[in-house]
This record gives structure tokens, C-alpha cells and sequence, in this order.
């Protein structure tokens, strides 16, 4: 077994060695469930404004400019839950590779998935670290008690408002009791924490800023603070090409009035010590979650820090890339991590900033692992990850909460 600190320096050596890998992934990030039980105005998979469900095949299409999948195709992603003992499999051998750090989520809501709970007592057992990103609707007095007791470490909430009014308009189909459902059970979580004197799960309340909720986003850090959130995170939103979702993006005359308002916010809540992630939030919605430019610079450490398994056993690098590397149904999770495939992905993701060409598959351009390489390049390289040149495209000190 290898503690999370040696799963760092093993990553580290393999990316200054340039060809190879000395350990397994950093974070494993297992997709549970393609099913979903609310219908995010936002989502990529499940949105009633989107043209199509945004699987990686589609999103791949899109990235390449070819023609979609057709509906047979796409069947394949349709309803499908991983499966337990598969993911049991995974789970071990990640461990065994010297995985410290797990996220459990899904293309729809992981506590719909039966080997949830399972999942999350094994890894939590090793001292492990865990988070998932979900809906919270599903998060009940029972459920909520089991996360306190076994330390699981984060949930990652997306609310997208803050009053069940606001919560409605982004949540087609659903009613306010959902909303207050939603808020009483949050608000039972930080009393179980504090009864039993636990610091975990933190909670990070998550806000996708789209147009329709883009004047709303003080009522949703009002509840954050109502909740006792641990974070508040705001995120950019990516239509992904796709033309239903794109009716969402905040229009110029939203977007004008935004910068105010979340310093105001800022403000607030720095006052009142919850952390957020306003800096960077601001940097990159100027920018369309524009990173080609960084990429110009940093090179992409996905595929030493991290592996992303889709609840049909697929395995990309990001959830950001759409090209499978193998799948955990045909061969190991280890061999596949170790393959031919993958090491050519790390190449090119390492030479991103000389050739200009992400990946086959990868989204660079629109990347929401932005932070996450920055700080490795700041890591590896102290001086240059804080030049003039680096700073300009985004200031230090900036974090989102990978």
C-alpha cells in the first residue's frame, strides 16, 4: 500500500521522465450511472433544452465536426448502470496501484446507483479520501448519517439557485417541496456534523452560471451560508456545441452586470470565512472557459494524476476527453493505465504547448482541469509557474476546488 504522498512523488517522476508512469492515478474518478432523476437545465446528458445527450460519442462528433451518432448508437449509453462487481474490481486494483484520492460520480446521479454506499465504505476503510458530485435530492436522514459516521470526506452539491422559485426555473419537471427536501436535509447534515463533532463530509455548494440563473447568484450564496456550506463554488458553463444548451449562455447585457455582483459577493463571504473560487470563476467566464491559451504554455498532467472509467467500463484520462484509452470489461484497469494508448495520450498532452493539438478526444480549449494542471506546472516548475507570462493568463492564488 502507498500513502497519498509517495502516489504524488511516483506522478511527479513519471511526468519529468516524459514516457512513462511509476505508480497508478493520483484521483480515480469512477461514473456510476448514466440514470438521473432530476433534469438540470444545465446537464450535458439529461437537459430538456439539449439537442442530444452529450455521451462522449456525441461530444467527440462534435469536437471533429462529423455526423452524430445515430439514435441505435447512442441506445448503448442509455440507462446503463456499471456494474458492482466490476466496480468492486476497480475500486481494489486502484488501491492497490497506490490511489489515494476517489470521486464517485456519474453522467447522472450516483446515489441512484445500488453500490453507492458499498463503494464509498470500501474505500473509506483505507483511509482513502472521497468526494462525489451529485444532485442531493437522493440524500436522506440515513444516508446523511452513514456519510458522517464513515468520514466521507466531500459533497459536491449543485443547486443552481438558492429559493425554491429559482430552483424550479432550473430544474424543469421538478416542484418547490423538492427544493425544501433538498434544503432541510442539507441543513440536517450540518447538525450531524456538529452533534457528532465531525469537520466531514464538507459540503461544497456548486452554481453553474447559465442565463437563467445568472441574476439569482445572491439568493444562492445567501443559502449557502444558511447551509454552513465548507465552499462555495461557481463554475462557467460549457454548452459543449451543442446548440440547445447554448440557448443558455448568459447574453453580453448578463454578463455586464456579473463581475459587480460576485464582488459583492466576495466580499460577503470572505467576511464571513467561507471559501470560494470568485477569482478564478471571473478569470475564465471572461474567457468562455477560453484555456487555449494556457495550453500554449502548460502542458496537461491528466494522464499521470488522473483516470476517468464511465459506468460502461470506458477509460479516458478527463472527463473533459471523449476517446477511450480501453475498457476494465476487456482487459485490467492497470494494464490499460500502463498501455500503449495511454502513453501515447501522455506524449501528446505533454507536448500540447509545442505542437498546438490536444489529444484525439480532448476538449483543451474548453478544459475544467485548468487549475488543477496550472497547479502541477507551479509545483514542477516554482519559477516559471510564476512568470510574467503565466500570471498574465492567470493570476496565483487562483483554485476551484479540484
Amino acid at each position: 500500500m502507498y500513502d497519498h504522498a509517495l502516489s504524488k512523488i511516483r506522478a511527479a517522476l513519471g511526468i519529468l521522465h516524459g514516457k512513462t508512469t511509476f505508480g497508478g492515478p493520483i484521483m480515480g474518478s469512477i461514473s456510476l450511472t448514466t440514470r438521473c432523476n432530476v433534469r438540470c437545465i444545465h446537464c450535458y446528458y439529461h437537459s430538456p433544452v439539449a439537442h442530444s445527450p452529450n455521451f462522449p460519442m456525441v461530444r467527440s462528433a462534435r469536437l471533429e465536426a462529423q455526423s452524430l451518432p445515430t439514435a441505435d448508437e447512442m441506445k448503448r449509453y442509455e440507462r446503463v448502470d456499471a456494474d458492482p462487481a466490476a466496480v468492486r474490481r476497480l475500486i481494489d486494483q486502484l488501491l492497490s496501484m497506490g490511489t489515494r484520492r476517489f470521486q464517485l460520480s456519474s453522467f447522472g446521479e450516483p446515489f441512484l446507483h445500488a453500490a453507492m454506499m458499498d463503494s464509498i465504505r470500501r474505500i473509506k476503510r483505507t483511509g482513502s479520501s472521497c468526494l462525489t458530485n451529485s444532485n442531493g435530492t437522493l440524500l436522506d436522514k440515513e444516508v446523511i448519517d452513514e456519510l458522517v459516521e464513515c468520514g466521507f470526506d466531500e459533497l459536491r452539491v449543485t443547486t443552481m439557485a438558492g429559493t425554491a422559485e429559482g430552483y424550479v426555473q432550473t430544474h424543469p419537471g421538478s416542484t418547490p417541496q423538492t427544493f425544501e427536501k433538498l434544503k432541510a436535509n442539507l441543513l440536517y447534515l450540518g447538525e450531524r456534523k456538529a452533534a457528532r463533532k465531525r469537520k466531514a463530509p464538507l459540503l461544497n455548494l456548486v452554481c453553474i452560471v447559465i442565463g437563467p440563473n445568472i441574476r439569482k447568484l445572491r439568493e444562492f450564496a445567501d443559502l449557502a451560508q444558511e447551509l454552513r456550506a465548507d465552499r462555495v463554488t461557481f463554475r462557467p458553463f460549457n454548452d459543449v456545441r451543442d446548440p440547445g444548451l447554448a440557448t443558455l449562455l448568459p447574453s453580453p447585457e448578463e454578463a455586464s452586470t456579473l463581475r459587480a455582483e460576485l464582488t459583492e459577493i466576495k466580499r460577503d463571504l470572505d467576511a464571513k470565512g467561507v471559501p470560494h473560487n470568485i477569482a478564478n470563476f471571473l478569470m475564465t467566464f471572461a474567457r468562455r472557459l477560453d484555456t487555449k491559451a494556457l495550453y500554449r504554455v502548460i502542458p496537461c498532467y491528466q494522464g499521470w494524476v488522473s483516470a476517468y472509467i464511465n459506468p460502461l467500463g470506458e477509460v479516458t484520462a478527463c472527463c473533459g476527453c471523449s476517446e477511450s484509452l480501453g475498457n476494465i470489461h476487456d482487459q485490467d484497469f492497470a494494464s490499460i493505465w500502463k498501455g500503449h494508448a495511454y502513453d501515447k495520450y501522455r506524449h501528446q498532452a505533454l507536448n500540447l504547448p509545442r505542437h498546438g493539438q490536444p489529444p484525439k478526444g480532448c476538449d483543451c480549449h474548453h478544459c475544467v482541469h485548468h487549475t488543477l494542471n496550472l497547479n502541477v506546472y507551479r509545483a514542477l516548475h516554482p519559477l516559471r509557474g510564476r512568470s510574467g507570462s503565466i500570471k498574465a493568463i492567470a493570476p496565483a492564488g487562483c483554485a476551484d476546488g479540484e
